[in-house]
């Protein structure tokens, strides 16, 4: 299938933080976009849609102490593939990460619902569909536990991440407002198994202005499936050392 398509986008972005001297410190930022995209001219004449949608993001933070923090991101957003012309429809509301993160001896441990260090382009990626095209090999919405460790070297920052994981199929899994449905083991697919036998390695960082990704993942095969899935990612770019991903 052939698509045309034009888009407008637009973003905002909101942050806040509030402590006490000896108590806990909480953060929460905001990110709202509004996009509308149409197809306008396809070889299937299904896909010749219009679809306007606003996808609102919500970053929270509680830090107990040093070192120790409770995390979660809440997405806002079209839960449901578009079918048919629609505005600002299939919204639903639900729970993107929310683990337990701890430092410990230079080590950084993760323990909850996160999404496995895999690559950055999915988030990171220049122009407007970038990101929306490097989605489809994000790993996102997994259940277990990472370890990274942060390290310096040759004048650059870099890190090494390691993470075990399975689908996560509790009640995290649906969403509000618009209900897509609650994962379950007999829904099949990578990842999605008893116990935590699906992995991902990243290593990352920065060397001045240009900053490298470099990732492996072994995600074993849920009911249905024939193979487990693998796979390889490996990014090289200009980025900024002040506000980055990469370490």
């Amino acid at each position: 299938m052939i698509r045309f398509l034009t888009s407008a986008a637009a973003t905002m972005l909101f942050t806040a933080t509030a402590w006490a001297d000896d108590g806990p410190k909480f953060t929460a930022e905001f990110t709202l976009e509004l996009e509308s995209d149409y197809s306008f001219s396809s070889t299937d004449p299904a896909a010749e849609i219009s679809d306007t949608y606003a996808t609102i993001e919500t970053s929270l933070g509680l830090a107990f102490s040093t070192g120790t923090s409770l995390n979660a991101v809440i997405l806002f957003e079209p839960v449901l593939d578009a079918v048919d012309d629609r505005f600002f429809e299939d919204h639903g509301l639900y729970i993107q990460e929310l683990f337990l993160a701890q430092e410990v001896a230079g080590f950084e441990l993760k323990l909850g619902k996160f999404g496995p260090a895999f690559g950055v382009a999915w988030d990171d990626a220049p122009g407007l569909y970038g990101a929306d095209f490097a989605e489809d090999y994000e790993i996102a919405e997994k259940l277990g536990f990472a370890v990274a460790f942060p390290f310096e070297a040759a004048g650059g920052e870099h890190e090494v991440a390691v993470s075990a994981f399975t689908a996560d199929r509790t009640v995290f899994s649906n969403s509000f407002f618009q209900d897509r449905g609650r994962t379950r083991l007999s829904d099949g697919g990578v990842s999605n198994t008893n116990g935590l036998n699906s992995f991902a390695f990243s290593v990352s960082g920065a060397f001045g202005a240009t900053g490298y990704n470099a990732g492996l993942q072994l995600q074993s095969r849920g009911q249905g499936d024939t193979h487990d899935q693998y796979g390889f990612v490996f990014g090289l770019g200009p980025v900024d050392i002040q506000d980055s991903h990469w370490a």
